[in-house]
């Protein structure tokens, strides 16, 4: 299980990191890059084994930008990984 949800983030990580608008760009919202910054972080803390801390950064980029369906899936499996299995399903029906 631990490897599909890494196999995951992983996919999910280069999807979002080829979503990303061309940084060489003056017309960059800053709060974009701050909600990338923490949507990166995630990813690297579930890749650590560090569920909890994933959670929060994946909670800071909804913060910044709620409108990305995508991070509630990433913050579900987050939360599966950590054993929160009533948490995860609230954030797949979000």
């Amino acid at each position: 299980m631990q490897k599909t949800i890494r196999l995951a983030y992983i996919v999910g990580l280069c999807l979002m990191v080829l979503g990303i608008p061309n940084i060489g760009q003056t017309d960059v919202d800053p709060r974009h890059l701050e909600y990338v910054t923490h949507l990166e972080q995630g990813f690297m803390r579930v890749f650590h084994g560090d569920s909890q801390d994933a959670i929060a950064e994946f909670e800071k980029a909804l913060a910044i930008e709620p409108e990305h369906y995508e991070i509630y899936h990433y913050l579900g499996l987050a939360y599966a990984d950590g054993d929160f299995w009533n948490k995860a399903a609230e954030a797949y029906r979000r």
